[in-house]
């Protein structure tokens, strides 16, 4: 059984996660959800075993890291699997502008690789839905990148808590 006092970051970064599945908000995830959900973690956590206490910083870079992480795989998780039911996403939809672009920069067989592989990729999931190589450098990106954005809204989270609690 998970231990209760995980329950503050698994729910924060559910809720986040789910957020990150709207076109809109997708694109603020890593510099306003990642960071909101850790504060969120923090501010959830106060509540729910009532420190009288303050935050200390190891605890808020913890609880960041983990929701960080915890939001990174269920992000990409979903992503994968509505990657899968549509066979369709960001990378398949810009493809062609991505070319031109990379035909622009003039980089040599460099550019050729890269277009070889997101053709690869793309193709992967036009015709089936999923991409290893597609899966793969999505969750390292959101692992690495919700990890530092998580840790920082831990820091935030405890600076906020910790002043609101001072002037309580």
């Amino acid at each position: 059984m998970i231990d209760k006092k995980y329950y503050p970051i698994i729910v924060s970064a559910f809720a986040a996660a789910v957020l990150t599945t709207v076109p809109g908000l997708k694109s603020f995830a890593c510099c306003l959800l990642v960071p909101g959900a850790s504060v969120f973690a923090l501010f959830l956590d106060k509540k729910m075993n009532g420190f009288s206490q303050d935050i200390k910083a190891s605890k808020a870079l913890i609880t960041g890291l983990l929701t960080g992480i915890l939001l990174a795989i269920m992000s990409s998780s979903l992503e994968i699997f509505i990657t899968f039911i549509l066979k369709s996403n960001e990378l398949t939809v810009a493809l062609p502008e991505v070319e031109i672009l990379m035909t622009q920069m003039e980089l040599g067989p460099v550019s050729d690789e890269i277009v070889g592989l997101l053709r690869k990729i793309s193709d992967e999931i036009i015709r089936s839905g999923f991409s290893p190589t597609f899966a793969f450098f999505l969750f390292l990106s959101n692992i690495v990148t919700n990890a530092i954005f998580g840790m920082l809204g831990g820091l935030l989270g405890m600076t906020l808590i910790n002043r609101n609690s001072q002037q309580e």
